[in-house]
């Protein structure tokens, strides 16, 4: 998922600049050049960035099922300690 974001983030830098350097009339291999640094800059962002929110869902996941799974459990072991009480 890191890597898909950084792609994406990449090619939205590099189109980015290339159209500035279409716009602004400047030289085609300077431009290039610098969407080619800007798009790895910002595709070394994009694998940080989405490499920290992959860890952040994960982790924010694993805790909510935690407290699920104690919650589910111990209402499960009131429901059996309910029930030998109530046959009897």
């Amino acid at each position: 998922m890191s890597l898909h974001f950084a792609f994406q983030l990449a090619l939205i830098a590099f189109a980015t600049v290339t159209v500035k350097g279409v716009v602004s009339w400047t030289d085609l291999e300077s431009s290039l050049t610098s969407a080619l640094i800007t798009g790895l800059a910002f595709g070394g962002l994009g694998l940080i960035t989405g490499e920290l929110a992959r860890r952040i869902v994960e982790e924010q996941v694993q805790t909510e099922f935690e407290v699920w799974k104690s919650n589910y459990l111990s209402e499960a072991s009131a429901n059996q300690e309910q029930s030998p009480d109530a046959s009897s």
